[in-house]
C-alpha cells in the first residue's frame, strides 16, 4: 500500500498524528510516531529539511519523562541538524532546551554556560527570539542555584525582547517572563507581588494554548504547584489548598477536593504527578503540626505512596541509569518523609506492628532499587534460547568494544555515549520482553534494617517473631560515633578502640543485642554501609562476631531463581595480576598501591590448594580478556589493587593505564555464584542517595551474581592472605558462605595474637547477597 509514496508524505504524517497525541498529553503515545517519523528522514544522518522539527520534539517529550540521556542524544542530532542547515536563530533557542536539560541532570553551572553560549549566539545576529529565550533561561538558573542578585537584570533583558522576538509567539514569552517574576518573588518571600505575575503567567498560558496549544495540561498543574507551595511557604494552608486542588484537576477530572482515591491507572509516567502529589503531602504535614489529627498524617502518607509510585513508573521505561538514579533520588526523599511520618504515627499510639506493612513500603522505596531492578531483568537471560543468547552476548561485546575507544578519543565522547546508549535499548528491549518469571523472592527471617533520614537515625526489622520500628537517636550523635569508629578502624594510631565500638553497640544494636538471633541479616543504610557489624563490642565484652553470624544485604529480599543447567562445572577464576616490585618495604604492606603483593603468592597457592583443577588462574592483567573469562566461571576471586577515589571505583591492572571501572563491570551479565574481591575498597564507592554506595562490590551484584565478599577500607596484605585461605577451606567443608567468612575471621582473631587482634586486620571484609 505504501507504493509510490515518498518517505516525506508518511513522515509528515506520522508527524501530523504524534502532534494530535502531543495535544491530547499523551506523550507515550506522541514518543512513538514521533520515533516512527523519524526513522523515515531522507538520508541516513537525519539532515533533511523535516529532521530538525522531529528531532527537537523527541529531545523535549524524553526530557518532559524524565529520560534525560535519550533528550540528550536527540538534542545532539538537533544541534548537527540546524548547524548543518544554517537556522541560526533555532540554533540559539536549541540552547535553551539544552539548559534545560543540564537543570534536569542537577548541573546547574553547565546549565548557565550553555544558556549564556545561546545568549553569545543570538545576540551577535541580533535574534530577539533568541536572546529572549536565553535571557530568561539565565534567570531561571540563577534561581534555581538560589543566586538572586542579577535575576531581575535577566529577566527585564527579556521583557526588552518582546516587540523584536517572534509575533506567533507573543503570550508565550510574557508567560516566561511572569513566571520568572514569580519565582523570583517567591523566594524573597514577598507572596502578593508573586501572586500577580502568577496569576498573569496563567493567563498568557491560557492564552497560548488557545492559540497554538504550546502548552499541555501538565504544564498549567506545574505552574499551579509551584504557586501552591509558595502559598504553603507563608504559612496560608487555605490559599494553598485552592491552588493544589486547581493543579490536580489539570491531571484528573474530579470533585474540588483533595480527600480522594486515586485511580492509580490514569497515574501516568510523568513527574509533573510525583511532583504535585508530593506538595499535597507537605500541606498535610503542615496542617498536622498545627491540629495534631492523625488522620491528617494517614492523608499525607497516601500522597507520598503515590508519589513513590509515580517515580516508579517513570523508572522502569528508562534505558540509562543516570536518569534513573535522578529518579532515585527523588524517591529516596520522598521514602525519608515517609518513614519521618510514620515515626509520628507511631507516637499516637499506633503499633509497629500496625504500623509495619507501610513501614516496609517506604524502607523498599528507599535504597536498592537500581540494584533490584537489574536483578529482576537479568533473571531472565539465562532462559533466553541459544539464537537470544548469542545475540545478548554481541551486545556486550559491542558496548566493550566502545568503551574501549571512549578511553582513547575524548573528542567523540557524546557520539560515544550515543552510541552505548542505542545498545543498552537492545539490551533492555530484550529483557523487558519475557514475560514469564522464574523466580522468587526470598526474605530474612531474622533482619535489622537502617534508615537514615537528614535528622534522625530509624532501625525496623523481625527478630525471632518481634516486629521493631524505632528511632535511634539523631544524625548529629550518630556521625560522631562514625568518625571514632573510623578511628578505630586504622591500625596506623594508638585509639581507645574498644571504648568507640561499644558506643556505637549500644547506639545501634536494640537492647543492647542482648536478644539477638544467631544468624542476622544487616541492611545498612548512608555511612553505614561503611561499617562493619561484626566488630561491635557487646556489653559482655565480646564482639558481635563471637556470637552471631552476620551477613549484608543492600535492600531487603533477594531475587532467587530457578536452577539452570550450566556448563561452568563451579569453576572458580582466579584474577592474580602481576604488578612491579615495590621500591620501598613500607609500601608492601597494603593492598591500594600498584606495587607487588607479596602474600597474594600464599593466597592464591593456598585457593588452588583447597579448589584444586577446578581453579583457573589468570595473571594477564588483561580487561578484555578478563570479561571473556568470567563468562565462564562460577566463582572469581581477585587478588590485587583496587581504589575508590570519589565518583570513581576500580579495580588496578599492571598494564598501563589499565583498569576495570564499576560501569564496566555493571554493564556486563555476570551470573556468578560467587566473587570475592580480596582488595581493598572495593566496598565503598560514590553516595547515591536512594540507590546507596555505587561500589566495585555492589557493581558484580548488578550483573547478576549472587555473592561478593568485598573490603571496607586498605586492608592488611597479610592478614588478608590468611583470612582467605580458610573462608576457602570452610566452604569446601559444606559450610555456608556466611559460616565460612565467620570461622575465618574468628580463625584469625584468635591465632593471631594480641597485637594483630585489632579489628583492622581481620574486620574489613563483609559479605552481601545470598549467605547460604
Amino acid at each position: 500500500q505504501r507504493s509510490g509514496i515518498p518517505d516525506s508524505s508518511l513522515r509528515q504524517g506520522y508527524m501530523y498524528l504524534a502532534h494530535r497525541y502531543k495535544r491530547m498529553n499523551d506523550l507515550r503515545a506522541a514518543l512513538r510516531w514521533y520515533q516512527v517519523a523519524h526513522a523515515l528522514v531522507d538520508d541516513k544522518f537525519c539532515l533533511d529539511l523535516w529532521s530538525w522539527y522531529v528531532e527537537n520534539d523527541l529531545a523535549n517529550l524524553y526530557n518532559r519523562l524524565g529520560d534525560l540521556e535519550e533528550a540528550l542524544y536527540y538534542h545532539n542530532l538537533l544541534v548537527n541538524s540546524l548547524s548543518y542547515f544554517n537556522k541560526n536563530e533555532w540554533l540559539s533557542r536549541e540552547c535553551t532546551n539544552v539548559s534545560k536539560l543540564y537543570i534536569s541532570m542537577e548541573q546547574p553551572d553547565r546549565a548557565l554556560e550553555i544558556a549564556h553560549k545561546g545568549l553569545n549566539a543570538a545576540r551577535s545576529q541580533s535574534l530577539g527570539q533568541g536572546v529572549l529565550a536565553n535571557a530568561i533561561q539565565v534567570a531561571e538558573v540563577l534561581l534555581e542555584k538560589d543566586s538572586l542578585r542579577d535575576v531581575v537584570y535577566w529577566i527585564d533583558l527579556a521583557a526588552q525582547c518582546k516587540g523584536r522576538a517572534l509575533a506567533d509567539k507573543a503570550a508565550e514569552n510574557q508567560y516566561l517572563i511572569h513566571k520568572a517574576y514569580a519565582r523570583y518573588f517567591s523566594k524573597l518571600k514577598r507572596p502578593a507581588e508573586a501572586d500577580i505575575h502568577f496569576a498573569s503567567a496563567d493567563s498568557c498560558m491560557v492564552v497560548a494554548r488557545r492559540s497554538s496549544n504550546v502548552f499541555l495540561a501538565r504544564d498549567r498543574a506545574k505552574l499551579y504547584n509551584e504557586w501552591g507551595k509558595m502559598h504553603l511557604d507563608q504559612g496560608d494552608e487555605l490559599c494553598c489548598r485552592e491552588k493544589l486542588i486547581t493543579g490536580l484537576g489539570q491531571l484528573w477530572t474530579m470533585p474540588d477536593s483533595l480527600e480522594l482515591e486515586a485511580p492509580l491507572d490514569s497515574v501516568m509516567d510523568d513527574i509533573t504527578y510525583a511532583e504535585l502529589f508530593s506538595t499535597i503531602s507537605d500541606y498535610y504535614d503542615h496542617r498536622y503540626t498545627r491540629e495534631k489529627d492523625a488522620n491528617l498524617l494517614k492523608h499525607s502518607l497516601r500522597y507520598l505512596q503515590w508519589a513513590l509510585f509515580g517515580c516508579a513508573q517513570i523508572q522502569q521505561r528508562i534505558a540509562a541509569d543516570p536518569s534513573k538514579l535522578t529518579i532515585i533520588r527523588d524517591n529516596r526523599e520522598l521514602a525519608d518523609r515517609g518513614v519521618e511520618r510514620l515515626y509520628e504515627w507511631q507516637q499516637t499510639g499506633t503499633s509497629a506492628e500496625e504500623l509495619f506493612p507501610l513501614v516496609r513500603a517506604f524502607l523498599t522505596a528507599a535504597k536498592g532499587r537500581l540494584l533490584r531492578e537489574k536483578a529482576e531483568a537479568y533473571s531472565q537471560v539465562q532462559r533466553f534460547d541459544p539464537e537470544d543468547q548469542l545475540r545478548f552476548q554481541q551486545l556486550q561485546e559491542q558496548a566493550w568494544w566502545w568503551m574501549e575507544q571512549r578511553s582513547k578519543t575524548n573528542h567523540e565522547d557524546a557520539f560515544i555515549r550515543s552510541e552505548l546508549l542505542k545498545i543498552k535499548r537492545a539490551k533492555s528491549r530484550m529483557l523487558s520482553g519475557r514475560q514469564e518469571r522464574s523466580s522468587m523472592m526470598v526474605y530474612p527471617a531474622n533482619y535489622l534494617e537502617y534508615h537514615l533520614s537528614a535528622e534522625a537515625v530509624f532501625v525496623a526489622g523481625r527478630i525471632g517473631g518481634t516486629t521493631l520500628f524505632r528511632r535511634l537517636g539523631s544524625r548529629s550523635a550518630l556521625d560522631s560515633l562514625m568518625a571514632n569508629c573510623q578511628r578505630a578502624f586504622t591500625a596506623t594510631e594508638a585509639f581507645d578502640y574498644r571504648t568507640a565500638l561499644k558506643s556505637m553497640a549500644a547506639f545501634l544494636l536494640p537492647d543492647e543485642g542482648k536478644s539477638l538471633p544467631a544468624q542476622l541479616c544487616i541492611i545498612p543504610d548512608g555511612g553505614l554501609q561503611q561499617f562493619p557489624f561484626e566488630a561491635l563490642i557487646l556489653p559482655g565484652g565480646k564482639y558481635l562476631l563471637e556470637t552471631c553470624r552476620i551477613w549484608y544485604e543492600h535492600a531487603y529480599g533477594s531475587l532467587r531463581e530457578e536452577a539452570v543447567s550450566s556448563e561452568k562445572n563451579e569453576r572458580l577464576l582466579v584474577i592474580w595480576p602481576q604488578y612491579p616490585p615495590a621500591p620501598e618495604i613500607h609500601l608492601l604492606a597494603q593492598r591500594g598501591n600498584e606495587y607487588a603483593l607479596p602474600y597474594t603468592l600464599l593466597e592464591v597457592e593456598g585457593i588452588r590448594k583447597v579448589m584444586g583443577v577446578k581453579t583457573i588462574i589468570d595473571t594477564s592483567g588483561n580487561a578484555g580478556h578478563l570479561l571473556h573469562s568470567m563468562q565462564k566461571a562460577d566463582m572469581l576471586h581477585y587478588a590485587g589493587h583496587a581504589r575508590s577515589e570519589g565518583s570513581e571505583a576500580y579495580l588496578i591492572l599492571p598494564r598501563t593505564n589499565e583498569r576495570l571501572s564499576l560501569e564496566e563491570l555493571a554493564e556486563f551479565y555476570h551470573p556468578m555464584q560467587l566473587v570475592v574481591l580480596s582488595a581493598c575498597e572495593t566496598g565503598l564507592g560514590a553516595w547515591e542517595l536512594g540507590e546507596g554506595l555505587r561500589s566495585l562490590g555492589k557493581s558484580f551484584r548488578e550483573a547478576g551474581a549472587r555473592s561478593v565478599v568485598m573490603s571496607l577500607w586498605a586492608v592488611n596484605d597479610q592478614s588478608t592472605a590468611s583470612i582467605m585461605t580458610t573462608f576457602y577451606q570452610t566452604m569446601t567443608l559444606g559450610h555456608s558462605k556466611a559460616e565460612a567468612l565467620r570461622t575465618a575471621k574468628l580463625h584469625y582473631l584468635h591465632q593471631s595474637g594480641f597485637e594483630k587482634s585489632h579489628p583492622y586486620f581481620w574486620a574489613g571484609f563483609v559479605g552481601y547477597g545470598e549467605g547460604e
